[in-house]
This record gives structure tokens, C-alpha cells and sequence, in this order.
């Protein structure tokens, strides 16, 4: 990746202009002047901070195939992932339903899942349908229910 677009890259970032960026971003991995991998490198190294909110944004962008990226579940896991890891909700939703579905690494987790639909419902997001899903199939049918009616 090139000085100058870490230097956009930190800037962007600390002026909040997450969009702008967001499209900086997809442009620059659609054209390839770096890669995916050199991003989420760059992002756990801490070369660069990108908040909580794009992360899980383009995790959805990854997940759906969405502004002409290609859909990558692991990508996008990686994403909601880091996203988490920042204490965003969404992030801790997807990473929730991801681990759920069996599309995140390792497949079909619904302890994981549990984990983090627990912490997306604790930031305040409504997810008591996912938590009753959850429930229900690690067969803890009493706990599903009293979800239900929250």
C-alpha cells in the first residue's frame, strides 16, 4: 500500500468522514492498487484506525457482494470481526449470525454465537429473535422462549 493512501486513509479517518472513505476504499480494491489482505493487515497492525461503524460497513459490502465488490464471507467476517472487537453492536450482531449460519470460519458455532449476540443486545440492539434462534437450537427451549417475550 502507498504512503499516500495511508496518509488519506489517517486522515479521512480522523475527520470521521466515513463514507467518503468507504468509497475510497471500495475504489481502491476494485481498481487493486492494494489488496484485501494488505487492508485487514494494515488494520490489525494499527497502521491506520478505522472506526467500528465502517468496518461493519464493509463487512456488509463484502457479505452481499454489494457496490462491486466481490462477496466474500470471510472478508466480511474479518470485518464484523474487527468491528466487534471496537465494541460496535453491529458488528457483534453480524459476527452473531454469521457464526450461527455457519459462515464464519470454523463453520457453525453457536456458542460463539451466543457470545456476541449476547454483547449486541447489551449495546442496545434489539436481537432477541437471533438469541431465541440460538437458543433453540443448542435445544435450551425454556431460555428460547423467554426471549421470545422480551
Amino acid at each position: 500500500m502507498k504512503l499516500d493512501m495511508i496518509k488519506t486513509i489517517k486522515r479521512l479517518s480522523g475527520q470521521g468522514q466515513n463514507d467518503i472513505l468507504k468509497n475510497k476504499l471500495r475504489e481502491w480494491l476494485q481498481t487493486k492498487a492494494f489488496t484485501l489482505s494488505e487492508l485487514l493487515s494494515h488494520c490489525r497492525e494499527g497502521t491506520f484506525q478505522l472506526s467500528g461503524g465502517l468496518l461493519n460497513k464493509l463487512g456488509s459490502m463484502y457479505s452481499s457482494g454489494a457496490d462491486g465488490l466481490s462477496e466474500d464471507c470471510n472478508a466480511a467476517y474479518t470485518f464484523f470481526e474487527m468491528a466487534a472487537e471496537l465494541g460496535h453492536a453491529g458488528g457483534h450482531a453480524n459476527c452473531a449470525q454469521y457464526c450461527f449460519e455457519g459462515l464464519a470460519p470454523g463453520g457453525k458455532n453457536n456458542e460463539r454465537a451466543l457470545v456476541f449476540c449476547s454483547k449486541a443486545i447489551e449495546l442496545g440492539l434489539d436481537k432477541h429473535m437471533l438469541m431465541a434462534e440460538i437458543l433453540f437450537d443448542m435445544q435450551q427451549y425454556a431460555q428460547a422462549v423467554s426471549w421470545l417475550h422480551k
